[in-house]
């Protein structure tokens, strides 16, 4: 499965029911409220499952995010998908 973040960027997720990416509308809204204040802050993503949350964030400015997910075949995911949209002078 894939999906799109900020900018129309698309991400991978793992196939099947292991993860389940936060909807586009609630993501959008998340960071429509904390659009202001979360340039260059650090995001703590819990439960990460496809880092869609912890991409989008780094679309929009944070200097770093830290994913915590525990199924192995997500975390390489996640670091493709963070690798893809960050920038060189934010860390994940």
């Amino acid at each position: 499965m894939s999906l799109r973040i900020y900018g129309n960027r698309p991400i991978k997720t793992l196939p099947g029911q292991e993860t389940r990416p936060t909807l586009a509308r609630v993501r959008e809204a998340v960071f429509n409220i904390w659009q202001s204040s979360i340039e260059n802050c650090r995001w703590l993503d819990l439960c990460t499952g496809s880092g869609s949350m912890g991409a989008e964030a780094l679309c929009r400015g944070v200097s770093t995010v830290i994913g915590i997910e525990q199924s192995a075949a997500a975390c390489r995911i996640i670091e493709q998908n963070w690798k893809q949209v960050a920038k060189p002078d934010q860390s994940y």
